[in-house]
């Protein structure tokens, strides 16, 4: 094969020294095109770099910058490791998760597509917040995803955990560093610049949010990363991509207003609204127990996101790795 059939890994690092090996073996043996895995740890206080060098394998490189030129953030480690990658076809991979398949989404990159989502699976550990979680990353990537972008050619961000992008479309976007979520920053640059955008069945396996204050904050994050993307790009969200948020408002307006009237016609006006949503989790997922499961856990993170949000800034969240 040439260098043009090969393929550079990227992996962003900080404090990863109980995943890491798993991460980069899984990488390495997914798919012999991948020549390359590049990791760029922004300055781990575990031993991250140590269990990286203990692989030895020449097609892993490691890079750090120490002393005052400290990386500070993903967005400025997934520029360095582009800068540094041998090949133009490039998976960004979190430390935190394990590869699975990786064939399709290279194939894809091969022929030329520029931006290429994966799916991301939930390892369940056995607690009803995975269960839930798996459940919600099921909907939204193997489900919604596919259907936004084959129904209105829309789609809101490939998932930053697994993607597959052009060297070159890193390197002439870099994502800013007021920007959270470069996930989403670099599919709407992508949108506004007509890339070549697609969705592979290429998987990976992560691990379940740890308790429940962290998913709050992770949720908050995700909130708070969509007017981010809006600052940095000046590109609005289209309305079908705000309608589930506009929806779970309105579920929460009316079952506070329900409760404070005590009158049986706005009762009666929450329950209808309550049985429409859960049909559309239904719809989805086609059980009644997951359906009830989902319609309280999505209302909970997304209400109390809201007042976890001056904390959402600024913690970083990260998942538990106890059950491989």
């Amino acid at each position: 094969m040439t260098s043009e059939n090969f393929v550079s890994a990227i992996v962003c690092t900080f404090n990863e020294e109980k995943c890491i090996q798993l991460n980069v073996r899984s990488i390495l043996e997914s798919d012999p095109r991948i020549q390359e895995v590049i990791i760029v740890d922004d300055n781990s206080t575990d031993k991250t770099k140590q269990k990286v060098l203990e692989l030895h394998d020449r097609r892993i490189k490691f890079f750090a910058k120490q002393g005052k030129n400290k990386i500070r953030g993903k967005n400025t480690s997934i520029f360095i490791g582009a800068k540094l990658a041998s090949y133009e076809n490039l998976l960004m991979i979190d430390a935190d998760t394990r590869v699975i398949k990786t064939s399709s989404m290279i194939d894809m990159l091969l022929e030329g597509a520029d931006l290429v989502g994966g799916v991301i699976s939930i390892k369940e550990d056995g607690r009803l917040l995975s269960h839930c979680e798996a459940i919600e990353y099921y909907i939204s990537i193997q489900k919604a995803r596919p259907w936004l972008l084959k129904k209105f050619h829309y789609i809101n961000n490939v998932s930053g955990a697994f993607f597959g992008i052009k060297r070159k479309r890193i390197i002439e976007n870099k994502v800013p560093n007021s920007v959270v979520g470069e996930d989403m920053y670099i599919t709407q640059i992508g949108i506004i610049q007509k890339w070549d955008i697609r969705l592979s069945d290429s998987e990976v396996i992560t691990y379940a949010i740890p308790n429940i204050k962290a998913l709050f904050i992770q949720r908050c994050r995700w909130i708070y990363g969509y007017w981010t993307v809006i600052n940095a790009t000046g590109r609005k969200v289209p309305l079908i991509e705000m309608s589930t948020i506009w929806y779970r408002t309105l579920v929460t307006i009316a079952g506070i207003y329900a409760g404070s009237q005590f009158t049986v016609h706005y009762f009666i006006l929450t329950f209808i609204v309550l049985a429409l949503y859960f049909i559309n989790e239904y719809y989805k997922v086609r059980s009644v127990i997951d359906s009830l499961l989902m319609m309280i856990y999505r209302q909970i993170n997304f209400v109390s996101a809201l007042f976890f949000l001056i904390f959402g800034r600024n913690w970083r969240v990260l998942r538990s790795i106890t059950h491989h």
